[in-house]
């Protein structure tokens, strides 16, 4: 079982390689799996972002050289993935951190969530991925009924509802151009 610890860094049990290793099994296990990459992708930040707001905040352990050679000497296929990063992050801790600081805004009240989606979208990544001009985003945004999250103090968008309503808006745009 992992320490319980005042501070947000986790330190892993040291000993040989094999017990160093089993120690870091057991963390990654234990939920010690979300890299800074997954924040990433998830909330579409930069990683200086994710040092600045979660290092302080949320629970994590580092993977160094000694850790990482007793765990290239003793791997486990599961998690080989994970070896050549330096931080991870428990996900019930990263989850929770990130739901209390979510709001979602709709027709200009924030309400409190308890999920989030699984991959939240910038202004700036809607309009680079579809190619879209933000002024034209924010006509499209106002005509469709985008939910947007306040993460932060970010507005970030739905991954998933957006390709929905683009789609939408294709395919109503086709219709138009067809005559129908």
């Amino acid at each position: 079982m992992i320490p319980l610890s005042t501070t947000s860094l986790v330190l892993i049990p040291s000993g040989n390689r094999l017990e160093i290793s089993e120690n870091y099994h057991e963390a990654f296990e234990e939920g010690y799996h979300i890299t800074t990459d997954d924040i990433q992708d998830h909330l579409s930040v930069k990683p200086r972002w994710i040092t600045y707001t979660f290092t302080d905040k949320v629970k994590y352990i580092k993977i160094n050289t000694t850790a990482r050679q007793a765990l290239l000497a003793y791997p486990d296929r599961k998690w080989e993935h994970l070896y050549s990063k330096k931080k991870l992050f428990n996900k019930k801790a990263y989850l929770f951190f990130v739901i209390e600081n979510t709001r979602l805004q709709k027709k200009g009240r924030l309400q409190a969530v308890n999920q989030i989606p699984k991959k939240l979208l910038s202004h700036s990544d809607i309009c680079r991925e579809y190619n879209i001009p933000p002024r034209n985003l924010y006509r499209l945004m106002d005509r469709f009924d985008f939910d947007k999250y306040i993460v932060f103090n970010m507005p970030r968008y739905d991954s998933q509802q957006v390709a929905a309503i683009f789609q939408e808006w294709n395919e109503l745009q086709h219709k138009i151009r067809m005559g129908e």
